[in-house]
């Protein structure tokens, strides 16, 4: 891949004077302190006497100290240079200096760099703006990681080891190479294991998913490789990149396959290399886990304990998912697993604002970090961009190495707080609707030079407190405060009940449920006691409610199993039907008469809702809803099955005892249902490609006007090989010469007109779904956008400019010629088109998102039972005149002796004779335009709101 093109000499000379100004400013403290990390020259202090001091009192205290001056500066006055004698350390010389009287002061000889920028073209040409934001791209100037001013402090060390727990990483890359962890050992390609650690061969890591030791990335977007350059691509080496950590040692475990699947053995197996390696002396300081989905594991969640039992930070993606974390229906792990060593980062762009499918969550995700458009290094020595959390997460990864290296005694809390305590309040982490438990951007010199930078936060219970959340009588929950000042606890914590004003004291002691001793997270567990409404208090203010609600209790019966008469419910997949109760049913203190069943386990009394997602129930943050869980899962039943039936029947207690139906078929596993739509989707595309590829080679010796040309070509890309079918079956010449009548078929009048309608809507509609996408608009202004645009291009493209000829060279006469057949035929389009797509989508995952192939199956799902649905409006169009349909355009020269030109109710001609069109018939239509106007407005209106109700939440 090439390289991006320089700056200009210019804009080089004034990065490499901020990074100057910055590199003075970063040493600017107290005399005699050093920076951390900061080089000096052994054996030399410089001194400067205090004014009008003796020469002879000068060279008096250099003999007392054991010091031999070497030089004097003319331009400070009283400044010496001098070296130490030989076994006399630097520090005991600074001690003995300062004690005396006529000292102004001493410090260090400090070794500094002519600037702390890098020289790798990536970074001098602005591309990696989350290191150094200097408004590039349109972006806001500082919102960045401060990397410039953490590069005078240090830039990392090989010493510290990083284990990327991902696709694996091409560790033969020119920018990763040096920078590639190496167990020395056993780096032969022989088949044993050299150092006895029980895997062989394991040079630069091992490989999970594939069972061996070469941890080499495979996947087409080198997912791995990309988050590896972002941590630690080699600094200043004139090469790409250059990660947050110059120099570092990344260490690589293959978990995921060649299409980025993984399992939780997989990640666990990793872990478990890097805890034998940790234990065998390699300094991991921390995994890079750019990953994520699923449900709660406890398997891994006792997986990344252990890793925090050896001291190792679980820095986590906070997930590419656009979803509120703090909400048990979004959360996401591994980064929501409630560990004190886990450190969960979400993405913002270089416009200061939260990157649009971030997840986030107040008490859920702990900071903000770059994450869009991010360059880094690719397999085969190249570079691309990428865009998500793991970016983000990797950026905090590299600033963990930094601090390591800065001092090699802080622990695995220390680097994780300074890491939260060190970033840059930012609005866009800590807004109302987005945001996140520190509400800071990640900045890797706040982190470095950290001074008094309190972080206080609730952190258990979740959600926002706003509204009570119901907790059954008996239920035990802890409750969570981080608690931080730069990188040391900052307690103590207490947290008020009210009513009753019951203080409850929380510790950080390392006894349950406090997890670690010192990490800043202060504990306590309570348990729901007594009926009632709770307010807890927490010390910032941030309140949370509860309403305690009495304890239901079950019981398991023998199974026994019996056939079910009753009512057929004729439920199909994630649907309810209603039951009427013979008798009154009491739940919750309220009584119903009707139970509403659902298809995935539930009985529910208030309203009919079914929910396929698998998460813990009840779900408190959806309110009780007085529920009884039969039993959960997500199961397809058939209707009409005899299996499919309910009854009720009254028991002695105040119970449900047995509602007494059954459900057939269960439907496995989600992934089955995914990997099988991946394959439709996959088909999908190549018979299109297939289709459209003979439609564009074959319509070109069909005698069709250009637009109508183009129109087949993009409603063939629009719905596969249906376009291809209907090309075939309504506009391709059968034989030389017969095209005019072949085509003067009302029904391929109509095909036409409705093919013209949707090609060109089609174009504005998909515009308007991506820039919907990119601005997170859903619902009804997603509709109206895509409205907008698609009628806009539609009428005033290809309607009125591509057929302005057919209104005598005319533009404003084809736009008002063409308006109310593009309105009606838009409204019928959008009719099928919206409850299409809104289905669609809640039962398809990223359908939303225009990077997956989901988006466009869905779109193009969409467009074609649109193109259905507006086909009969079409017919009366072309019927009342007020349309055209098919055409036949010949050259002059290639004329068929006795065709019949305009012997049908298209259109046909030559290069010289410019076929027209009437757009207003001579004679009223039937119905009317006002009748079939007040139709179509009536049917997009039923549509848009049955989609808006079938949409996903």
């Amino acid at each position: 891949m090439g390289e991006p093109s320089m700056r200009s000499t210019l804009g080089i000379a004034l990065a490499a004077f901020v990074a100057l100004t910055s590199s003075a400013l970063a040493f600017d403290r107290e005399p005699g302190r050093p920076p951390p990390t900061a080089r000096y020259v052994e054996g030399q202090l410089l001194v400067r006497f205090k004014e009008h001091t003796p020469k002879t009192s000068i060279a008096a205290a250099h003999a007392e100290v054991g010091a031999i001056e070497v030089r004097s500066f003319a331009n400070v006055g009283g400044l010496t240079l001098v070296n130490l004698r030989k076994g006399l350390s630097v520090d005991e010389a600074l001690e003995s200096y300062a004690k005396r009287p006529d000292v102004k002061y001493v410090s260090r000889n400090y070794i500094r760099g002519t600037a702390a920028g890098p020289n790798d073209p990536y970074f001098l040409n602005g591309s990696l703006w989350g290191l150094q934001n200097n408004g590039q791209g349109g972006g806001t100037p500082g919102v960045d990681i401060g990397a410039t001013q953490a590069w005078d402090i240090t830039t990392a060390s090989r010493d510290v080891v990083i284990a990327v727990i991902d696709s694996g990483i091409d560790y033969n890359h020119v920018d990763l190479a040096a920078n590639m962890w190496r167990n020395v050992a056993d780096c032969y390609n022989d088949g044993i294991d050299h150092d006895g650690n029980g895997y062989i061969n394991d040079c630069h890591g091992i490989n999970p998913a594939y069972n061996t030791s070469d941890p080499y990335d495979d996947t087409i977007d080198s997912h791995g490789t990309h988050v590896a350059g972002v941590i630690g691509a080699v600094g200043n080496n004139s090469e790409g990149v250059v990660g947050v950590a110059w120099q570092v040692s990344l260490m690589a475990c293959k978990a995921f396959d060649r299409l980025k699947q993984g399992s939780d053995a997989n990640i666990i197996a990793c872990l478990e290399y890097v805890h034998t390696m940790k234990q065998r002396g390699v300094n991991i300081v921390a995994t890079n886990n750019s990953y994520g989905g699923a449900g709660y594991d406890p398997a891994l969640y006792d997986a990344i304990a252990e890793q925090m039992n050896d001291g190792t930070l679980f820095i986590a993606t906070a997930g590419d998912t656009a979803f509120d974390e703090d909400n048990p229906d979004g959360a996401f792990y591994p980064a929501n697993y409630d560990l004190p060593n886990v450190v969960s980062v979400t993405a913002i762009d270089r416009y200061d604002k939260m990157w649009r499918y971030s997840g986030f969550g107040r008490h859920t995700v702990h900071l903000c970090a770059p994450g869009d458009i991010i360059w880094s290094t690719v397999r085969g020595n190249g570079y691309n961009f990428a865009s998500g959390t793991s970016e983000a997460t990797a950026y905090a990864t590299g600033v963990a190495a930094l601090l390591k290296t800065q001092d090699p005694s802080r622990d695995w809390r220390a680097i994780k707080n300074l890491i939260l305590t060190g970033g840059v309040n930012d609005p866009a982490c800590s807004n109302i609707l987005q945001g996140t438990i520190t509400g800071k951007r990640l900045n890797a010199y706040g982190s470095l030079n950290c001074q008094n930078s309190p972080v206080l936060s609730r952190f258990r219970p979740a959600g926002s407190g706003w509204t009570p959340v119901n907790i059954p009588m008996g239920t035990q929950f802890a409750l969570e405060v981080l608690n931080i000042n730069c990188g040391v606890p900052n307690g103590p914590v207490s947290v008020t009940i009210q009513p009753g004003n019951i203080p409850v004291a929380l510790h950080d002691d390392g006894y349950r449920p406090d997890h670690a001793a010192g990490d800043g997270i202060f504990c306590a567990e309570i348990a729901a006691t007594r009926v009632g409404s709770y307010t807890l208090v927490f010390p910032n203010g941030d309140n949370w409610q509860a309403n305690v609600i009495p304890a239901y209790t079950y019981k398991v019966d023998t199974f026994n199993w019996r056939t079910i008469t009753g009512t057929n419910l004729n439920l199909s997949d994630d649907s309810t039907a209603a039951l009427n109760s013979p008798f009154p049913i009491r739940l919750g203190g309220a009584s119903y008469s009707t139970v509403y069943i659902d298809s995935n386990g539930k009985l529910n009394f208030m309203f009919p809702e079914s929910d396929y997602l698998n998460v813990s129930l009840p779900n408190p943050y959806q309110g009780y809803s007085h529920v009884v869980f039969a039993w959960w899962d997500d199961l397809r039943p058939i209707p009409d099955t005899p299996g499919n039936v309910a009854s009720l029947r009254r028991s002695p207690s105040p119970v449900i005892e047995d509602h007494s139906w059954s459900l057939m078929e269960g439907d496995g596993t989600h992934a089955k249902e995914g990997s099988m739509l991946e394959g439709v989707i996959l088909l999908w595309f190549v018979l299109t490609a297939a289709a459209l590829l003979f439609v564009a080679v074959d319509i070109r010796n069909t005698p069709e006007s250009p637009v109508l040309k183009w129109g087949f070509v993009l409603l063939t890309a629009y719905t596969g090989v249906v376009g291809g079918f209907l090309y075939v079956l309504g506009c391709r010449e059968p034989l030389p010469g017969l095209h005019e009548r072949y085509v003067a078929a009302r029904w391929r009048q109509a095909l036409g007109s409705t093919m013209h309608y949707v090609a060109g809507d089609g174009v504005g509609i998909l515009v308007g779904a991506i820039l919907a996408s990119l601005f997170g608009l859903t619902g009804l202004s997603e509709v109206i956008v895509e409205y907008v645009l698609g009628f806009a291009f539609g009428w005033t493209i290809f309607q009125a400019l591509f057929m302005r000829d057919m209104a005598g060279g005319s533009y404003p006469r084809a736009l008002s010629g063409t308006f109310t057949s593009e309105l009606l035929s838009m409204n019928l389009l959008m009719t099928g088109m919206v409850p299409t797509v809104m289905v669609l989508r809640s039962n398809i995952p990223a359908a939303a998102d225009p990077t997956k192939p989901s988006f466009w199956f869905v779109m193009s799902m969409g467009l074609l039972v649109g193109f259905i649905i507006a086909y009969p409006m079409n017919w009366w169009l072309v019927a009342n005149h007020l349309k055209h349909g098919m055409m036949t355009v010949r050259p002059a020269a290639a004329d068929v002796a006795g065709h019949d030109h305009g012997a049908h109710a298209g259109a046909t001609g030559s290069s010289d004779a410019v076929p027209r069109i009437r757009m207003r018939g001579v004679a009223a239509p039937r119905p009317p335009v006002p009748v079939m106007a007040a139709l179509s407005f009536a049917a997009l209106a039923a549509g848009v709101a049955i989609g808006l109700l079938l949409r996903p939440t």
